[in-house]
């Protein structure tokens, strides 16, 4: 059996859905681990990037 990974999303219950089946459970901390880490990640380019133009005008 082929599975498309593209129609496959954990919903908010963390269950791995495809269209037709549960295919099994998924920790919630599997989920919530990377998108706190992308919203880190997030948070310090937005820092980088406002200390850069900070750092820029000030040398003007």
């Amino acid at each position: 059996m082929v599975i498309n990974a593209e129609k496959m999303a954990p919903n908010a219950d963390g269950v791995v859905q495809s269209p037709g089946k549960v295919i099994k459970h998924t920790p919630k901390a599997y989920i919530y681990l990377p998108m706190g880490f992308a919203l880190l990640v997030e948070m310090l380019q937005l820092r980088y990037e406002h200390n850069k133009k900070r750092n820029i005008s000030s040398n003007n």
